[in-house]
C-alpha cells in the first residue's frame, strides 16, 4: 500500500492461507492449516504517523467425528501469535492457544444443533516493569454455549453460535470480562470453486491499551 500523504505509512503486507482437508473415513474428518498475515495495524490504535506493521500467525487442526448417524463430536486446536513493528507497541505483541470440545444433534438433512465449550490462554512474549508490577498481559478465557448449522440449500448454509465469555487478566483485573459472545456465518457456495461466507460477529479482543476494561469487538467480514 501507497499513501500519497504520509508516505513513512506506505508498506508491503501479505496475506497468505493453506488448509488441508483430510478424512480416515466417512466418519472421521477434520482440517489442519496455517495462515499468516503482515499489514498495517488499524489507524484507530496507531492514532499517528508513526508506522505499526503487525505480523498474527495462526495454525490450527479441527477433527469431526460422527459417533452415530444422528451424534457427531468434534474438537479443535489453535495456536497463534501477533508482533508488532513498532518497538512503542510491542507491549500489545500476544501469544495464545486453545482447545475447544462440541457436541451436536444432526438431522438427515445435515442440520444440526450442540453444545460446545473452550478454553483459552494468552499473553505477552516481552515482559516490562509497568506501574512497579513484572507486566506480561497473561489472561485465562474460557467460553460455553449453543451452535447450530441450516442448510438452506444446496448451495447455501447459515452458521450461528452464541456464548456465554469470561476472560480473566492476571494483572490489572478490573480489565476482566464476562458477558455474551456470537458469531453468525451465512456461506453461498454458487459453484464448485467458489464460496463467499459472509459474518457478523460479537467477541472479545485483545487489547489496545491496559488502561481500557475490555474490548467488545463488533463487524461484519465477507
Amino acid at each position: 500500500s501507497r499513501y500519497q500523504h504520509f508516505d513513512t505509512l506506505s508498506h508491503r503486507g501479505h496475506t497468505a492461507r493453506a488448509d488441508w482437508l483430510w478424512a480416515v473415513r466417512r466418519e472421521l474428518t477434520g482440517d489442519v492449516g496455517y495462515a499468516e498475515q503482515e499489514n498495517l495495524a488499524s489507524f484507530a490504535n496507531i492514532q499517528g504517523t508513526t508506522p505499526d506493521i503487525v505480523k498474527t500467525r495462526q495454525t490450527w487442526l479441527n477433527v469431526a467425528w460422527l459417533v452415530t448417524p444422528s451424534w457427531r463430536a468434534h474438537t479443535a486446536l489453535t495456536a497463534g501469535d501477533a508482533r508488532h513493528g513498532d518497538p512503542a507497541r510491542r507491549i500489545n505483541d500476544l501469544e495464545a492457544a486453545s482447545a475447544e470440545v462440541g457436541l451436536s444433534y444432526v438431522t438427515a438433512s445435515e442440520n444440526r444443533i450442540g453444545v460446545a465449550a473452550r478454553y483459552e490462554e494468552g499473553r505477552s512474549p516481552h515482559s516490562v516493569v509497568l506501574q512497579g508490577i513484572d507486566f506480561d498481559n497473561a489472561y485465562k478465557q474460557a467460553s460455553i454455549g449453543a451452535q447450530t448449522r441450516w442448510v438452506i440449500t444446496g448451495h447455501s448454509r447459515l452458521d450461528g453460535r452464541v456464548d456465554y465469555t469470561k476472560r480473566d487478566y492476571e494483572q490489572f483485573q478490573n480489565r476482566n470480562y464476562s458477558g455474551p459472545t456470537a458469531r453468525v456465518t451465512y456461506t453461498w457456495t454458487p459453484t464448485g470453486k467458489t464460496t463467499i461466507a459472509t459474518t457478523l460477529y460479537r467477541d472479545v479482543a485483545p487489547l489496545e491499551d491496559i488502561q481500557s476494561r475490555f474490548v467488545l469487538t463488533t463487524g461484519v467480514n465477507i
